[in-house]
C-alpha cells in the first residue's frame, strides 16, 4: 500500500500571499501574464509544462519556512498548450518568480531554501538574480514573459536487500546541501523525488541541478488497526492505517545520516549506479512492556531508541494499550532506551466521527525512565517497571517575576 498519508509531507514548491496581509484587488486592476516556453537542449516548445508566479515579497506565514524548507501552493498554475505558449490571468500587481516544473527540466527556485528566500546573503542573492526569473506586473496591464529551460541532471540506480532480493516499494528522496557549509536538507518537488522503486528495485531522479545530495532510502511497515466508534446509535470498527516502523538508509549504505557517502553532480551529467543495500541480516527486534510497580501494564507513553554516542534519535514508538511497545528494523550498535510521558489513561472511542481521534483521560502518571541497551541479536522482551512520578515540590511550582 502506498502510504499517501506520508507523502502528503512533501508538497510541491509555490508561495501564496496571506489573504489577511493586503484587500482583495479591484478586479479592473487584476493582470495577465503570457508567454512561451522553450526547451534550451531541443529548440523546441515544452508542452504541457506547469507555469506559475511565486510572489517575490514573502508574507509572513508560518506555513513557508517549514522543516522541509518547501512552500504551500495556493497560487493558481496553468500548463503550457502543445506550442509551449501559456497565459495566467487574474494576477495582481507586483514582483513574481517565473517557475516552470516539466519532467527532466530545471526548476530553478528549488535551487533555493526558504531561509535562503527570506533572508538572502550577498552571495545568495546574486544567485537569485542570475538564476530566477523575475517578472514585475503593474496594475490592468499584459506582461510577457518567456521562459528557456535547462535540462537537468539524474541519479539512478537500484536498492536490494543483502540476500541479493530486490527491494520494491522503497521511498527514495533526496537531500541537497544548500551552500558549502550548510546542512542537508530535504528536496521536495516532483523533480526532485521518485516515490517508489519499481518492482526490480531501479529508481531514477530526474531534473536536478548541479550541487551536493545525499540519497535516502526508506523502508516503511504500515499496517491497519480496528478502531471503535459510534455512528447514528451503533457502534461499529473502522480499520485505519498505523505506521509500524520505519528504517532509513543513505547512499553508501550508510544507516546514519552523518555516515552518508555525499553524490556530487556538476555539468548536468547523469550519475549512474547509485545502489544501496538494505542489511536485513544486521537488523533487529526490541520489544517489552511498561509496567508500574504493582505489575499492572501502564497503557500510554513515548518511547524513543537514542543512539548512546550522541543522542541523536533512531526510532520512537507509543505504548500499546497493553503495556506493550515494539521496534524493528534496530541495527546492531548502543543504545539509550528512553521512556518519557508514561501514564494510566482511560481511553474513550465512541467519537461520533470515525477520524476522530479517540480522547484520553489520564488516570496516574509515573515518573521517565533511561537505560542503556546493546543489540547484537534479537532480544528478549524487556521488562521495565517504571518508578513513582517524583512529587512536586514548592521550589518547582515557584516562577519568576
Amino acid at each position: 500500500m502506498r502510504l499517501t498519508f506520508l507523502l502528503a509531507l512533501l508538497p510541491t514548491l509555490a508561495l501564496s500571499q496571506s489573504p489577511t496581509t493586503s484587500p482583495a484587488p479591484r478586479p479592473e486592476d487584476l493582470s495577465t501574464v503570457t508567454g512561451h516556453i522553450t526547451c534550451a537542449d531541443t529548440q523546441r516548445p515544452a508542452r504541457l509544462a506547469k507555469v506559475r508566479l511565486v510572489p517575490v515579497k514573502i508574507p509572513d506565514d508560518s506555513d513557508f519556512n517549514n522543516e522541509f524548507g518547501v512552500f504551500r501552493e495556493d497560487l493558481p498554475s496553468v500548463q503550457t498548450d502543445l506550442s509551449g505558449a501559456y497565459t495566467l490571468r487574474n494576477v495582481s500587481a507586483g514582483r513574481y518568480y517565473l517557475s516552470i516544473d516539466f519532467p527532466g527540466y530545471i526548476t530553478p527556485l528549488l535551487g533555493f531554501t526558504g531561509d535562503q528566500l527570506l533572508k538572502p546573503t550577498p552571495k545568495i542573492q546574486q544567485r537569485i538574480q542570475h538564476e530566477l526569473q523575475i517578472v514585475t506586473v503593474a496594475a490592468h496591464s499584459t506582461v510577457q514573459a518567456d521562459a528557456t529551460l535547462r535540462r537537468g541532471a539524474s541519479i539512478s540506480g537500484t536498492i536490494t536487500y543483502d540476500d541479493g532480493t530486490p527491494a520494491p516499494q522503497i521511498n527514495i528522496a533526496l537531500l541537497r546541501r544548500p551552500d558549502d557549509k550548510g546542512e542537508f536538507q530535504f528536496a521536495g518537488d516532483s523533480g526532485f523525488l521518485q516515490p517508489f522503486t519499481d518492482d526490480n528495485g531501479h529508481y531514477r531522479i530526474s531534473s536536478l541541478p548541479d550541487g551536493v545530495y545525499i540519497l535516502q532510502a526508506t523502508v516503511f511497515l504500515s499496517e491497519e488497526r480496528l478502531k471503535t466508534v459510534s455512528l447514528r446509535g451503533h457502534k461499529i470498527q473502522v480499520a485505519q492505517p498505523w505506521l509500524a516502523s520505519t528504517l532509513f538508509v543513505y547512499s553508501g549504505d550508510a544507516l546514519r545520516l552523518r555516515d552518508a557517502e555525499p553524490i556530487t553532480i556538476e555539468g548536468g551529467h547523469a550519475v549512474l549506479d547509485i545502489d544501496i543495500t538494505i542489511p536485513i541480516s544486521k537488523l533487529h527486534q526490541v520489544s517489552g512492556t511498561l509496567l508500574a510497580k504493582d505489575g499492572h501494564p501502564i497503557n500510554d507513553g513515548s518511547i524513543q531508541l537514542l543512539y548512546a554516542d550522541d543522542r541523536s534519535p533512531l526510532n520512537h514508538t507509543r505504548v500499546n494499550s497493553d503495556g506493550s511497545f515494539n521496534f524493528l528494523f534496530v541495527p546492531e550498535g548502543n543504545y539509550i532506551l528512553s521512556v518519557k510521558d508514561p501514564q494510566d489513561i482511560a481511553i474513550d472511542d465512541t467519537t461520533g466521527d470515525p477520524s476522530d481521534d479517540p480522547e484520553a483521560h489520564p488516570l496516574h502518571t509515573y515518573g521517565t525512565l533511561e537505560r542503556p541497551l546493546a543489540v547484537q541479536t534479537d532480544q528478549q522482551p524487556l521488562i521495565l517497571t517504571l518508578p513513582e512520578k517524583p512529587a512536586t515540590t514548592a521550589s518547582d511550582q515557584s516562577t519568576t517575576p
